[in-house]
Formats: structure tokens, C-alpha cells, sequence
């Protein structure tokens, strides 16, 4: 062992003061002026060890390190840190997250501090002495953490030495215990990240130095020339292997030998011929259902006078290098399971995916069905069942917002409530359309997509939303439930400014706009949903062609509530531009739970909430309400005013999301309108609480930013699993796809199955190496606490 292996002691855990006393050292003021704190604390999972939790400094929520929306300032994560946990529990310390912006890169030495004496491992008193870079003492007293300049190209984690390295997607706890001997600043650690790197490979080579050297399945060398026994005859496994494979021939010769291999449909067989092969022999080779049998060598020495088998031929012919892979390839191209065929390898598939794919450990699984390290006891959290869904401080807005929520869903057999917001969020937002203004001049009009499976009541809330207007006498408000063309948006728009349509099948809209085959005015239409999207309180000018004069739109209010599922409405997007704008001027409210069938607890709309509604409609008397279909003129605009307190933080909203999108087209896509859809949000919400006097308030101001960010974090997610532009990505979104949809944790053996063999085995341990090293997903192999064959199972993070 390279460290000392001491180990942290839960008894002595003492939460920590003084989070705004960090040393004024150079290394603390860099990192103090960059806005990627949070705070944490320990929480015991069971385990030894307690695991370090982050958590968000402005709504003391948890936090993902990977999410630069839930991080804060400095002063944040301190002031939220001494207020304590939402539940009165206190936090423990702030940490600084990595950032891909930030060139930073952290580094940990586990184990290797005496915590009574403060005496160093050999290892990590070499890395003090060649004094590079910042270094502190972490909280257990028993760890080193370094600081350095620069981005490692890949995380680097190997528990048996104690050392880890990240350069994004994780937070460091921050203590600002510097430890004497090192810099006080953060620079270049070239040396260190070399010394650790070595220290890794050196452990790495002793394991497998450790372990015995396994026989070929045949036992001969792999990839060698069959001898005398055939290859894969060695135990009854390759012998079910090579049965079965003899059984299904049109599952896997094809595969091999393409157009050359001739089916003969009186014998079931396969005729390859030597030319094909590429060979100067005259017979062919035979692929039978009773055997295979090479004539072009069995007179001529071979030592099986030309018998072959399946596993023979991938071996020969196909990619495989040794005779298990050979029959895990046939397994898979018959849609077979080695176990069915009746391998048990006592762990060596799960040991060799698992050594190669970055960041995969050993852990066991206790009789409980937990997962624990085994070096540190920690027990594993398992994937967050509630991820991505809306967050329990969103779910119940103030005012007319909440209370039309409440209706829709208290309507519904299927209670959905993050889209019974979004179609409350519309229906208000239509009648304050045109006359009601938030305080940047922005208009309250959306384009809101629900999204949720099949049968999961997303057409409810679609409904509800045509409901909510005919109720309170403003039918006309509601405008059609589909778009053609782009004439048929402007001759809409010029008819009525101001209306709400609501869309079924959306996913199906978008795709036809949005396809390359779209049609000239097809494709339009998107053009024209993004001018209108912008066009808060400003005449819009239409295009002019053969038979129509251009004409001025003032101020028009077109909003949109479509409904799809969650595959239609993302698989819109494979063959579309997600730079195109459209995205980020979307909504999207998603859920992917499925609520249980019953009886709907009212009917009809509360008269209070009847009136209110009408309030807002009818705000400024009968002459404003006169004019707001007439489109060649503004009606008289009420502006909203800000709140204490409520400018400030949508200026820091502002400035995070262009830092959020500075030079990355990808984010761009998703983000670049968060702001200005928030403060649509918040003023929908303020109109909700005071029809006659509206004003964004600070808290109206955080709900409509929680929602609006909510909503693109989602978005990102989804869009992103669906986007790619190589081969591999396309792979790496599928295999994302499936370990979600399974519930954010998999085994190696069921994500083969959903890809329902698709993709090649070798090809699939290299995607998820690569989504494992981006840090998207976990890769564990699993060890049974009472022993048995270790699985690799795979986790979102």
C-alpha cells in the first residue's frame, strides 16, 4: 500500500464554524471570487464511513456537482451554511465544485495523515516536497487535498492507493487547513499529477501480477490455429455454445461472411467458396446443420481433416481473438445468455469489464440488496427515484397560479402536476397578454410542452386548459390545434394577437417543421414562432409574398400548450437543428411517473377562482378588453415594477446563464432564453396574486427561476440523449436512454438484452469507458456478500 490507511473515525465528526474565516491565502481568494460553491454535511448511509452531501446555498436543496444552477457565490454557501439545513440540521462545510470553465483540476490522497500526530505517508510526503501547488488537510484529518492549475484529460480513481483526481463533476470540501511546506497559491503540479499517475500504475501491475493466468477456453493460446481439439470443445459450456450456433445458422454466418455465404434451402446449409475466401483452393467451405466442415483443407494434412466449428469460424474469419469472446459473440447474435448456455466464469467477464472502464470498482451487496464499498464501508445511494422529477418547493405557486393548478388537477383521473402548471401558466398568461407587462418590458406569453408517457394523463391538462377559458366567458381566446404552414400562422396571428393553442402530439409538430424534407413553408413556421416568441409589445412585420401584402402585427401573444410523450417529442430532435432557437424558447414540463386511476374530486371551476381569472382578462375596463384582438394597434400596457431585492437576483440569473452559454453552442441551445423565461414566470405568478396591482417580488422572482431552470435542466438532459453527431454518440445516447428508462441502474447482462444485441459487446465496453470517464454514468462490479458470480451493473449519475 502506497499510504498509511488510516481511516476516518465517524465518532469524531464536530461540525465545523467559521465558514467565512477562511485563511486569506492566495489559493482561497482565486477560488473565492468564482461562483461554484455549495455547502454539505455528512449523512450516514449505513455504512462506516458517512458520505459528504452537497447541497444548494440558495434553497438548501441538494445539489449535483455537475450543475453550475445549483451552485452559488462564496457568501452564499456560507450564509446558507451557518442558517443551517432546511430540516434544522446543520451543515458540516462549503465546497467548491470543478467547473469545464474554470481550469482547475482537484486532487486526493486518502488514508495518508496521521490525525493525531500529522505525520505523512511516504507518498504524500513526496508529493509536499516537490511543493507545486496548493495542498490542505481535508475534514477527516486523515486525507491531503491538492489544488492545481490546469485540467486533467480524464478523472483518475483507484481506492487501493487512496487516490483520486478530477478536473469536473465533483466538489471539493474546502477547509483552508493549509498544510505547512506547501505553496500557498494554486499552480502547475505537472510532478504530482506524475507521481500519483505512477504510484496508480505501479498498484495496478502488482494486482495483476497477483492474479493466475486463465486457460483458454480450448485450452490453447487465444487466437492461435485450431489444433487437434477443436476450439471451444473444452467444457460443456462451449460445447452448448457450438450446438446451439450449429442450430441457428442464419443467426451468425451472414453476419461473418456476408453476400458470400450461398444458403442452400434443401439442406439449411451455407456453401462459402474458397475464391470468396480469398484462398487458391477448389472446395468450398461447408456450413451445416450436422457439422462445418472446410473442404478445401481437410486433404490436405489438417489434423481434423477439415472439421470445424462455429466457434472455429468467428475465430478464423470474424474479430474475435480468443475462444470465449468468440462465444459470447455468437451468444449475442443468436440473442442468447451465456448463463442459459451454462457459463459461470466465477467473475472473470464482470473483472474484465470492470478493469476496463475508468472509475469501476469493487463493491459488495449486502443481504439487503445495499450496495457498500467494501474498502471504506460506505454504502452506495441508489439512483434517485424522484430525478429530473418537479421538486416539491415548485409544486405549489401562490395565488390564482396555484389555485388553477389545483382545479386541473383535482379534474383529472390522472393527476399530473408539473403540466397542470404549465397549462395554468398559459391560461393566465393569455389573459394578461397585450396589457400587462413585467418589469423588463417582456410579455407573458409561452410556448409550454408537457411531456409524459402513454396513458399517463398528459391530454387532461390540454383539455382543462380550453375548459379554464370557455368557463370564465373567453372562448375566443383559444386558437387552433395545429399549425400547416407558415400563411396559416400569419393569417391566424393577424385575426387574433392574442390566444392560447393547444396542441396534441406536439413531438409530431416539431418534427415535421423541424425535418430537413420540410417543405419551404413547412419549415417556416419555425421562423415565425421564434419572431413571435420575441415580439413582446413590438409590432412584428410578416413576410410578404405573391398574392399577400406584408402587414404589422403589434404586440402579438401567441402562446402554445402541446402535449406529447417523452420519445416523441425527444426523437423530434434526432433529425432536426437543435440550434435553430426553437428549444430554448420552449417550455418543456416533464414527468415520467404514471399516477394511479381515480375518481376526480370536483368538477366544476370554484367561483372565486372564476372571478379572479375574469379580473385579470378585464384589468383595465371595458376599452383595453375592446382592443386586444384588434392587431394593428397596442392596447394601453400596465408595467410591472420590482420587488425588493428581485431585480438583483435576475441580473445574477442573467450573468450565470452567459456564463453557462459562453462558447458552448450546445448549452446555447437549451439556455440561452432561461432568463427572460423566468421573469415571463414570475410575472405570470405576480399577476396571480394581485390582478389590479401586480409586482415581481423576490419570491415570485426565485419560483419563476426555479421552474424555468427546472425545465431546462430537463430539456438538456433529454435533448441531449438524443442529439449526436458520430456513430458512437448515437450509442452512447442509446445506452443512456435505456439505463434511465430502466430506472438509472443496470446490469451489464439486461442492457445487452434492451439493446436486444445491437450493438457488439467490444463496441459497447468502449462507449460506456467513455461515458464512465465523462462521469455520466458509474460502473460497478458487484460482489455477492455470500459469495457467488460478481455482476457489472451500471448507474446514471
Amino acid at each position: 500500500m502506497a499510504s498509511f490507511g488510516f481511516t476516518f473515525d465517524p465518532a469524531k465528526i464536530l461540525p465545523r464554524s467559521g465558514y467565512a474565516d477562511l485563511p486569506d491565502l492566495s489559493a482561497i481568494t482565486q477560488i473565492k471570487a468564482m461562483r461554484q460553491w455549495v455547502c454539505w454535511r455528512y449523512e450516514g448511509r449505513g455504512g462506516a464511513k458517512p458520505t459528504k452531501v452537497p447541497y444548494q446555498p440558495r434553497n438548501g436543496f441538494k445539489a449535483s456537482a455537475s450543475s453550475p444552477a445549483h451552485w452559488g457565490t462564496y457568501a452564499e454557501a456560507v450564509a446558507r451554511a451557518q442558517r443551517g439545513h432546511t430540516d434544522g440540521g446543520p451543515f458540516n462545510g462549503v465546497g467548491f465544485c470543478l467547473s469545464e470553465n474554470d481550469d482547475l483540476t482537484g486532487i486526493d490522497l486518502d488514508g495518508c495523515r496521521d490525525p493525531n500526530t500529522g505525520d505523512l505517508s511516504p507518498l504524500a510526503q513526496t508529493l509536499v516536497d516537490l511543493r507545486e501547488s496548493y495542498c490542505e488537510v481535508t475534514p477527516s484529518e486523515t486525507g491531503l487535498r491538492v489544488l492545481a492549475l490546469g485540467k486533467i484529460d480524464k478523472a483518475l480513481k483507484r481506492d487501493g492507493v487512496g487516490v483520486e483526481m478530477y478536473g469536473r463533476g465533483r466538489y471539493l470540501t474546502i477547509t483552508g487547513w493549509h498544510l505547512p511546506g506547501a505553496p500557498d497559491r494554486i499552480g502547475p503540479a505537472p510532478r504530482t499529477i506524475a507521481l500519483l499517475q505512477t504510484a496508480v500504475a505501479e498498484h495496478d501491475a502488482e494486482v495483476a501480477a497477483a492474479k493466475p493466468v486463465p486457460a483458454t477456453a480450448a485450452g490453447n493460446h487465444a487466437g492461435s490455429a485450431p489444433s487437434r481439439a477443436p476450439a471451444g470443445e473444452g467444457s460443456p459450456f462451449f460445447r452448448a455454445v457450438n450446438s446451439a450456433a450449429l442450430a441457428a445458422l442464419h443467426e451468425w454466418v451472414p453476419a461473418i461472411f456476408g453476400s458470400a455465404a450461398r444458403f442452400q434451402a434443401g439442406t439449411g446449409a451455407f456453401r462459402v467458396s474458397s475464391r470468396s475466401l480469398g484462398r487458391d483452393l477448389e472446395e468450398d467451405l461447408s456450413i451445416a446443420p450436422n457439422g462445418i466442415r472446410d473442404w478445401g483443407v481437410g486433404d490436405m494434412g489438417d489434423p481434423r481433416e477439415g472439421a470445424r466449428t462455429p466457434i472455429d469460424l468467428v475465430l478464423a474469419f470474424g474479430f474475435e481473438q480468443d475462444p470465449l469472446s468468440a462465444a459470447r459473440w455468437l451468444c449475442q447474435q443468436m440473442g442468447r445468455d451465456i448463463e442459459d448456455l451454462g457459463w459461470n466464469d466465477g467473475g472473470a467477464i464482470g473483472a474484465e469489464i470492470a478493469a476496463r472502464i475508468l472509475g469501476a470498482r469493487t463493491v459488495v451487496e449486502t443481504a439487503d440488496g445495499a450496495v457498500a464499498d467494501p474498502e471504506t464501508g460506505e454504502i452506495l445511494p441508489p439512483p434517485d427515484a424522484t430525478a429530473g422529477e418537479l421538486p416539491p418547493d415548485l409544486m405549489n405557486p401562490p395565488g390564482l397560479l396555484g389555485e388553477l393548478t389545483d382545479w386541473i388537477c383535482d379534474t383529472a383521473r390522472r393527476p399530473q402536476r408539473a403540466l397542470s402548471i404549465g397549462a395554468a401558466l398559459t391560461v393566465i398568461g393569455t389573459l394578461a397578454g397585450r396589457h400587462i407587462a413585467g418589469p423588463t418590458g417582456s410579455g407573458t406569453h409561452l410556448y409550454v410542452v408537457g411531456l409524459a408517457p402513454t396513458g399517463a394523463g398528459k391530454d387532461h391538462p390540454l383539455q382543462q386548459t380550453m375548459a379554464a377559458l370557455s368557463t370564465i366567458g373567453a372562448p375566443h381566446l383559444i386558437g387552433p390545434g395545429q399549425f400547416i404552414s407558415m400563411p396559416s400562422v400569419i393569417n391566424f396571428m393577424a385575426r387574433a394577437p392574442l390566444s392560447v393553442c393547444p396542441f396534441d402530439e406536439f413531438g409530431s409538430f416539431l418534427k415535421r417543421i423541424n425535418s430537413r424534407k420540410a417543405s419551404g413553408f413547412e419549415g417556416a413556421i419555425s421562423g415565425m414562432l421564434r419572431t413571435a416568441w420575441g415580439s413582446s409589445f413590438k409590432p412584428m412585420p410578416t413576410p410578404e409574398w405573391a398574392g399577400r401584402t406584408a402587414q404589422l402585427i403589434h404586440a402579438p401573444a401567441l402562446s402554445i400548450f402541446g402535449v406529447s410523450t417523452v420519445e416523441e417529442f425527444y426523437g423530434a430532435l434526432e433529425g432536426g437543428d437543435a440550434s435553430n432557437g426553437v428549444l430554448n424558447r420552449l417550455l418543456v414540463v416533464e414527468t415520467r411517473k404514471r399516477p394511479k386511476d381515480r375518481s376526480p374530486t370536483v368538477t366544476a371551476m370554484p367561483e372565486p377562482l372564476v372571478a379572479g381569472l375574469k379580473a385579470i382578462l378585464h384589468r383595465g375596463g371595458p376599452l383595453v378588453f375592446s382592443q386586444l384582438q384588434i392587431p394593428s394597434q397596442t392596447p394601453p400596457v400596465y408595467r410591472m415594477a420590482w420587488g425588493p431585492g428581485a431585480e438583483a437576483a435576475f441580473a445574477d440569473l442573467v450573468e450565470e446563464i452567459n456564463d453557462l452559454c459562453d462558447g458552448d453552442a450546445l448549452a446555447q441551445a437549451f439556455y440561452a432564453r432561461t432568463a427572460e423565461t423566468a421573469i415571463r414566470l414570475a410575472s405570470i405568478l405576480a399577476v396571480g396574486q394581485n390582478p389590479i396591482r401586480p409586482t415581481v417580488t423576490l419570491e415570485a422572482f426565485r419560483w419563476g427561476r426555479g421552474f424555468a431552470m427546472w425545465c431546462a435542466r430537463n430539456l438538456q438532459r433529454g435533448g441531449t440523449e438524443y442529439i449526436a453527431d458520430t456513430e458512437n454518440q448515437t450509442i452512447a445516447n442509446v445506452v443512456r436512454r435505456a439505463i434511465r428508462e430502466a430506472g438509472g441502474r443496470m446490469k451489464h447482462r439486461d442492457l445487452l438484452r434492451r439493446l436486444n444485441h445491437r450493438v457488439k459487446n467490444r463496441d459497447l465496453i468502449d462507449v460506456v469507458k467513455a461515458l464512465a470517464e465523462a462521469e455520466h454514468i458509474r460502473v460497478d462490479k458487484v460482489v455477492p456478500e455470500r459469495g457467488g458470480t460478481p455482476t457489472v451493473w451500471y448507474q446514471i449519475l
